[in-house]
C-alpha cells in the first residue's frame, strides 16, 4: 500500500508538475579563462573597452548567472573592500546570465570595463568602481601591469569559486591585504581553493605583454581534464603589448562528421550521418528546430564505435514517426490498474492530465516543427563525460 501511494505521488509529480530545466550550479573548472585584454580598444567591438573570454567546459542550462571581478584575494580569506587608499578602487564586479542553454566548449567573450556587454548571453554591470580610471560608471577595469580574474557563483563576501587567471607578471603575492598600496594594484593572495592540483586557475607570468589569449592552433579535449591541462600550459598562449582579437578561435572541435542528411515525408523524418572519427563517444541525439534558434530533441541512437573510440568511418540513421507519439503515451493509462479501486480514481485523473500534457503539448509542438516551412537538423554528440558537441545544422529536404 505504501508504495503504490509513492508511485501514486511520483505519477501526480512528473506529469503535473513540468518546468523547465533549473539554472546550473557550476563546480571549480566547470569554465576556463580563454583571453584577457588589459590594453583599452575597439578590437572586439565599438568603442574603446577591455575585455575577456571564457570557455564552458560543461553543458549549462538557462539562466545559470556567473559573477566576474578584479578584486584581489586578501591573505585574512575575503576580497579585498574599497577604502580611501585601497588599490581596489578601481576593481569591480560583472554578472553574465545565460540566455538559453550552451554546449560544452561555447566560447563568451564579455566587454567588462563600461557598460558590459556579451556575444552571447547578457552581460551587466553588478558592482561599479569606487574611482574608475576615465569618468564613470565602471566595472572590471583590468590593468596594464598584470590582473587577476576570478569568476564564481554565490556572493562577493561568500563566493563559491569556478574559476581563476592570474596574469601578474610576479605571479601570486604571499600576503595581500585591504588598503594596502605597497602592492602594484594587481596584487592577490591565491584563494586556497586553487592549488593547481586539477588546474583550477591559469597561472600565467607574461613577459611579452599582458594581453593574453589561447592560439589559435590550441584544440581543446572534449574531456574538461584534458582542456585545462592545455589551459594551463603558457606556451599555448599568445601575449601582447596589444589588445588581441578574443577568442582566437572556436578551440574545441567536435567529433568529425562527414556528412549529415535528412529527409522528411508527411510525418515521418529520416536522418543519417557518418563519422571519420570518434573519441570518447557515448550517444548522439537528433534535434529539430523550425528557426535554428529554438530546438527539440527527437531521440538518441548509442554510439557504434568500440569502448567509445574509432579513426574509421562508422555510419548512423535515425527515423521518427510523430503518429508514435500517441500510442506511447496511451499505455501509461494501464498503470493505475496497480492503485485500489478507492485510489484508482485519483491516480487516473494525474494518468490523464500527464498524458494531456506529454501527448497534446508535445505532439502539436513536434508536428508544428515537422510540418513547418522550414526543418532544421543538427546532431548532439555526447561524450562518455557527458559533454556535449554538436554536428553543423542542415536543412531536411521535403518529399
Amino acid at each position: 500500500m505504501t508504495f503504490k501511494k509513492s508511485l501514486l505521488a511520483f505519477l501526480c509529480s512528473a506529469m503535473l508538475f513540468i518546468s523547465n530545466a533549473q539554472p546550473t550550479t557550476l563546480a571549480l573548472g566547470d569554465i576556463a579563462f580563454t583571453g584577457a585584454n588589459t590594453a583599452s580598444s575597439n578590437v572586439n567591438g565599438t568603442g574603446d573597452n577591455k575585455d575577456f573570454s571564457f570557455v564552458l567546459l560543461r553543458a549549462i542550462n538557462q539562466g545559470t548567472t556567473i559573477y566576474f571581478t578584479d578584486y584581489g584575494w586578501m591573505s585574512t580569506g575575503a576580497f579585498q573592500s574599497t577604502c580611501s587608499t585601497n588599490p581596489a578602487l578601481t576593481d569591480g564586479v560583472v554578472k553574465w546570465v545565460a540566455d538559453k542553454g550552451y554546449p560544452y566548449g561555447t566560447q563568451v567573450v564579455i566587454r567588462c570595463q563600461v557598460a558590459p556587454t556579451a556575444n552571447v548571453g547578457t552581460a551587466t554591470g553588478e558592482q561599479a568602481a569606487i574611482n574608475p580610471l576615465n569618468g564613470g560608471p565602471q566595472y572590471v577595469t583590468i590593468a596594464s601591469p598584470g590582473e587577476v580574474l576570478f569568476a564564481y557563483q554565490g556572493s562577493l563576501t561568500s563566493p563559491s569559486f569556478v574559476a581563476a587567471l592570474s596574469m601578474i607578471p610576479a605571479g601570486w603575492t604571499a600576503t595581500t591585504m585591504n588598503c594596502n598600496t605597497g602592492l602594484q594594484p594587481t596584487g592577490s593572495t591565491r584563494p586556497a581553493v586553487f592549488d593547481n592540483s586539477n588546474n583550477y586557475a591559469i597561472v600565467l607570468l607574461p613577459s611579452g605583454g599582458t594581453n593574453v589569449r589561447l592560439k589559435a592552433s590550441v584544440i581543446l579535449s572534449t574531456n574538461a581534464a584534458t582542456a585545462r591541462a592545455t589551459l594551463a600550459n603558457p606556451a599555448n598562449w599568445d601575449f601582447s603589448t596589444a589588445q588581441q582579437v578574443l577568442p582566437a578561435s572556436p578551440n574545441v572541435l567536435p567529433v568529425t562528421f562527414d556528412e549529415v542528411t535528412a529527409n522528411i515525408k508527411g510525418a515521418s523524418l529520416a536522418v543519417n550521418w557518418q563519422t571519420t572519427s570518434e573519441t570518447n563517444c557515448k550517444s548522439y541525439t537528433v534535434e529539430v528546430s523550425a528557426d535554428g534558434e529554438n530546438w527539440q530533441r527527437l531521440g538518441s541512437v548509442d554510439s557504434k564505435a568500440v569502448n567509445g573510440s574509432s579513426s574509421t568511418p562508422l555510419y548512423y540513421s535515425f527515423t521518427f514517426d510523430i503518429k508514435g507519439i500517441a500510442f506511447a503515451s496511451i499505455g501509461v493509462a494501464f498503470l493505475f490498474l496497480a492503485f485500489p479501486r478507492r485510489a484508482r480514481y485519483s491516480a487516473l485523473l494525474c494518468i490523464l492530465a500527464g498524458i494531456f500534457v506529454f501527448t497534446a503539448c508535445t505532439k502539436s509542438e513536434r508536428t508544428e516543427v515537422l510540418t513547418s516551412g522550414k526543418l532544421f537538423v543538427r546532431i548532439a554528440q555526447h561524450d562518455i563525460d557527458n559533454t556535449t558537441s554538436y554536428s553543423k545544422t542542415i536543412q531536411a529536404t521535403r518529399n
